[in-house]
């Protein structure tokens, strides 16, 4: 959930899938469950061809921010729980307890090893912890993290910066882990070929272009395997193919078997396709538009803030880049959230004569300039022109700052930017929602350069133990509600294609919902 990133879109992903029938359902409960599920695999032994629409850079496990770098190496490397089917399960963790508000208490499965033969002990996990850290993940669900205190080989605790339990489940569900010892054995610590635990090895990567995985005859985990651990498959070969007609290409032709986060401009032409199965899943991400809070003509002009967010229709967004497959986002929080509250609706809808009169009384009428960052690819691409053309229409001009998606975070945290896609994930807890928005940073700031002391004296409050009130939460509710710092948008499906006899696809619930590749099913 990134996701999250704010220029990732549709980071990030989300809980409360199911993912058999591809309806949502209802948020999970944070009871851990250190028992995962006996599944049925597909040993038919196939090679698996899949396509990825974004390519991206490196393959460590540290800083894994661009979700197709996750959906392709979460199998190569492992992370300490998943969420499947309404319930966590461990995959590298055996049990998990909460001490108090901030620790956790987890203990490993014995015998982890990777795919070099190194053991992966809790001096592992919090190697990789700091690494991410120190690496800068884009996710500000990382800023949650605290440190990591090694108890014994198998055992640590790991203490947060808050007592949701909801930060606990999205670390442990996202954080990708791996050996000290293999990444420092690698001549480039691991940037281009991964080592991790996961039932597959990689034993091909070119960059931008393709991956190769094979199924280790020597995992670790050889009974009771979760979902997340399944290889049912012997070989994935992965191909991206970031542009639209392309990918259409290549799902009609059979090329593929399994096509995942597919561009939805070309939804209607796969959804006719002859033995073509689609599914268009409902994962609860949510997307909006951030204010630059700091140093711009919208940073302390809030009728300027008004002006963009009436000029903007969520519906016309929905209808042109996701062919209705989207709702429109009328609230601050997600329905996912225990503590959520539909009362929290957003005073703004479109309407593009208030957006004029809002720039006048903002003192532009005449009309003013604005730069929107966004990636420069797929859908955040398609969303910036249809934004630039409603902005255009209201009287304020947009220039678009397209960057690479690898290079996305550096640019936000250069400030020269007034408006930015934002989204989130893995609303299990409201905590989640108002901390990818306000969280700060090292830099004791928010990824939107949020700095207000009356806001961070209700959120500070909201964060300490016991704070998380439903006073509280009203009182941020009203904050944003009276200063439009973030625009609620819309919550979009997901696409994937699926052919060649494949029925099933087992999804990573809590980033970016791209599948557990190896897990796919006849």
């Amino acid at each position: 959930m990134k996701k999250h990133s704010a220029l990732f879109l549709v980071l990030c992903l989300t809980l409360g899938l199911c993912v058999s029938c591809g309806q949502a359902t209802s948020a999970p409960s944070a009871a851990p469950s250190g028992e995962a599920p006996v599944v049925e695999t597909d040993s038919a032994g196939t090679t698996l061809k899949v396509a990825l629409t974004n390519p991206f850079s490196g393959t460590s496990a540290i800083n894994i921010s661009n979700p197709y770098r996750y959906a392709t190496f979460s199998q190569v490397y492992e992370t300490l729980i998943a969420y499947e089917d309404g319930k966590y399960v461990g995959i590298l963790a055996k049990e998990w307890k909460k001490l108090d508000d901030y620790t956790w208490q987890v203990t490993l499965f014995d015998d982890i090893k990777d795919s070099q033969g190194n053991p992966f002990t809790s001096s592992d996990v919090a190697w990789s912890f700091d690494g991410q850290k120190t690496a800068g993940h884009v996710l500000r669900i990382y800023y949650e993290f605290g440190a990591v205190e090694v108890v014994d080989d198998t055992t640590f605790k790991l203490t947060l910066n808050t007592d949701s339990d909801g930060a606990f489940y999205l670390l442990g569900v996202q954080m990708l882990l791996c050996t000290q010892k293999a990444s420092d054995d690698s001549p480039d610590q691991l940037a281009t070929m991964p080592v991790g635990t996961g039932p597959y090895l990689c034993t091909k990567y070119v960059e931008g272009s393709s991956c190769t995985l094979t199924k280790r005859s020597d995992y670790w985990k050889k009974e009771n395997l979760p979902k997340a651990s399944l290889a049912n498959v012997d070989t994935i070969e992965i191909s991206y193919v970031p542009e639209a007609v392309q990918m259409l290409g290549t799902i009609v032709s059979g090329n593929v078997q399994v096509a995942g986060e597919v561009d939805m401009s070309i939804s209607k032409d796969v959804d006719s396709a002859p033995n073509v199965l689609t599914k268009y899943i409902s994962n609860g991400t949510y997307n909006g538009l951030a204010f630059n809070m700091k140093g711009r003509a919208v940073s302390d002009n809030k009728a300027l803030r008004e002006a963009i967010s009436y000029a903007i229709d969520p519906q016309g967004l929905i209808d042109a880049v996701y062919t209705g497959h989207a709702t429109i986002m009328d609230t601050y929080g997600m329905a996912t959230a225990s503590d959520y509250n539909p009362a929290w609706v957003s005073g703004i809808s479109y309407d593009p004569e208030k957006a004029k009169e809002k720039l006048t009384e903002a003192g532009y009428p005449d009309g003013i300039t604005i730069t929107l960052v966004s990636n420069n690819v797929g859908e955040d691409a398609q969303l910036s022109e249809l934004i630039q053309g409603y902005l255009g229409a209201a009287g304020i001009n947009c220039v678009l700052d397209y960057v690479d998606p690898a290079s996305g975070a550096a640019r936000l945290a250069e400030g020269e930017w007034d408006i930015t896609h934002s989204g989130g994930i893995g609303v299990l807890d409201m905590s989640l929602f108002w901390g990818n928005i306000y969280n700060k940073s090292e830099t004791d700031m928010s990824m939107y350069f949020h700095n207000d002391p009356a806001l961070y004296e209700i959120y500070d409050a909201y964060k300490l133990a016991g704070g998380k009130t439903a006073e509280n939460l009203q009182k941020l509710y009203e904050y944003e509600y009276d200063n439009v710092t973030w625009l609620p948008l819309f919550n979009k499906h997901v696409f994937f294609a699926l052919s060649g006899g494949y029925k099933d696809i087992y999804l990573n619930d809590c980033y970016m919902s791209l599948p557990y590749l190896g897990s796919v099913t006849r």
